[in-house]
């Protein structure tokens, strides 16, 4: 080979080989871990078998709650507004597809687009909405403007919801099925995918759906206590069935991250945790690690967030409602010998947590306060303390809660103030 042609060959080298490998290496980079929260540094780790759902979230879902200023306002930087409902292409208002006897049970954010589910108890009337957003200050009070764009009956009643990607599960309140997977493809049209129903269950064994959360390539399943186990797993594509859990207990939360799988009840101990690992057939195994039992005497688990290697945990009232549980403490001690890294009694019933970088919301059953707002206390690991910064009274009692940008999106459980927004 002449030099020329020993040059020539370097600087093809040069120019090919070395960018596609580190494309390669970039590429294997992406899929090693998944992203949870978009707007700062975290991830949830996977295993081979879940690397090629890197883009799915689990039931984390994305958050960007945005800082209220509510420490330096004592509170008063705070404000609730309730939303002006326009009817939209759907041709109705939301109070008058909720009419006077279906309540919001759910909600979550698709872009521009607000997804609401209700209980409504009837095979015929809708009990998932979509609502398109306005942007806030739309109307001529300042208040956000939202349009009722489509609804659908899935039949009869939605008691929670988790979307991934153009897809939105829904856990159906119905005897002969217990979820049901619609296309947001257009989330102006949605469309009925299929139904998942639990093996062996019918009007005898009636496993009502309660809760449900994605996880990776997975539909997990809690239901209430049946003669059928709590919790199911289906392939969330294919729908066929893939594991359960018999729990003996109704589920009130599910809840996933860092390869930990976690059910809230009404037994003591209120929380179960599990590892997760993936089978050889592309299945999903779930392995008991432990458990927490909330000191107090008995109570609910009803709600759980996490942020770092933090985990913030709601339970109904009794002892001490709200805790910080370590994570490093489930990996490394024993069943029953974690330890609570900070308490709080709130006396009051906790619905739901929000854990975020700069605040965590908490929602409760207290009549003036169903909405109370803490300032984290940080450290490389997570949270250590959380400080009180505001106290909200809203409309009615939480039935779900979303974060959007600067707006933190409440339904209520009430059909006469349904859904308002904080900012």
């Amino acid at each position: 080979m002449s030099l020329v042609e020993l040059m020539i060959a370097v600087a093809l080298v040069a120019i090919f080989i070395v960018p596609m490998s580190e494309l390669l290496f970039s590429m294997n980079r992406s899929v090693q871990k998944v992203p949870v929260y978009e707007w700062y540094d975290k991830f949830i780790s996977v295993d081979d078998s879940l690397r090629s759902f890197a883009s799915t979230e689990d039931s984390l879902g994305k958050k960007s709650c945005r800082y209220f200023n509510a420490a330096a306002q004592g509170g008063s930087g705070v404000s609730v507004h309730v939303p002006i409902f326009q009817p939209g292409s759907a041709g109705q208002t939301l109070a008058q597809v909720l009419g006077t006897s279906s309540l919001p049970t759910s909600i979550t954010v698709l872009g521009n687009y607000i997804l609401m589910g209700t209980n409504s108890s009837s095979t015929t009337l809708p009990d998932f909405i979509v609502m398109k957003k306005q942007p806030s200050g739309a109307g001529s009070t300042g208040e956000p403007v939202l349009y009722v764009v489509a609804t659908l009956d899935t039949g009869p009643g939605v008691a929670d919801m988790a979307v991934t990607g153009t897809a939105a599960y829904v856990a159906d309140t119905s005897a002969n099925y217990q979820a049901t997977a619609l296309s947001l493809a257009d989330p102006e049209h949605p469309a009925i995918l299929r139904k998942f129903v639990i093996p062996g269950a019918n009007s005898a064994t009636s496993p009502i759906a309660k809760r449900l959360i994605t996880y990776g390539p997975f539909l997990i399943l809690g239901t209430e206590k049946s003669t059928l186990p709590e919790v199911a797993v289906f392939n969330s594509v294919t729908g066929a069935f893939v594991a359960s859990i018999n729990t003996e207990f109704g589920i009130n939360r599910l809840f996933a991250a860092h390869q930990k799988f976690f059910v809230l009840g009404p037994s003591n101990p209120e929380l179960d945790v599990y590892n997760t690992s993936s089978t050889p057939s592309g299945g999903l195994s779930l392995l008991y690690a432990g458990s927490y039992d909330a000191p107090g005497g008995s109570g609910n688990g009803r709600s759980i967030d996490i942020f770092g290697n933090t985990l913030v945990f709601g339970r109904s009232k009794g002892g001490n409602e709200l805790e910080l549980l370590s994570f490093s403490a489930i990996d490394t001690a024993g069943a029953g010998q974690w330890n609570a890294t900070a308490s709080l009694k709130l006396s009051a019933s906790i619905d739901n947590v929000i854990a975020d970088k700069e605040q965590v919301f908490v929602f409760t059953s207290d009549p003036l306060r169903e909405l109370m707002i803490f300032k984290p206390e940080l450290n490389s690991e997570g949270f250590t303390n959380l400080r009180k910064i505001a106290d909200v009274d809203l409309p009615a009692r939480t039935a779900s809660a979303v974060c959007d940008g600067p707006v933190l999106y409440v339904a209520l459980q009430s059909n006469e103030v349904p859904l308002v927004a904080i900012y």
